[in-house]
């Protein structure tokens, strides 16, 4: 069952495009986080917060595919939040010491309030 017309069979041609559709998929704005949180490590890595080597592994799991949909999807629903269990599963994904550093990006961010 559709909740709006994006997802409608009847109505999918009309209000949205393909490539639109595309554009708002799960796997794509999932990927758009992930390039997001790449980009902030690389700040984080130049202003000494965590190590620059940690940088290259984590751009290098950074990638849709290397994260369990379903579980992201359960945590959605049990918390509520779509970023807490997304980072908990990228965290998981680059593992090791470069996986501790991930956690540490959202500090700032939380430190900021954004």
């Amino acid at each position: 069952m559709a909740s709006n017309v994006i997802d409608s069979e009847l109505y999918r041609g009309i209000y949205v495009s393909e490539e639109m559709r595309e554009v708002f998929a799960d796997k794509s704005l999932l990927q758009k986080w992930l390039d997001s949180w790449v980009a902030l490590a690389k700040a984080e890595a130049e202003a000494g917060i965590i190590p620059k080597q940690a940088v290259e592994e984590i751009a290098k799991k950074a990638h849709h595919e290397n994260l369990d949909m379903e579980t992201i999807r359960k945590g959605i629903v049990d918390t509520t939040h779509p970023l807490i269990v997304q980072i908990r599963e990228f965290t998981k994904a680059v593992g090791g010491k470069s996986g501790r550093s991930v956690p540490r990006c959202f500090k700032v961010l939380k430190c900021l309030s954004i």
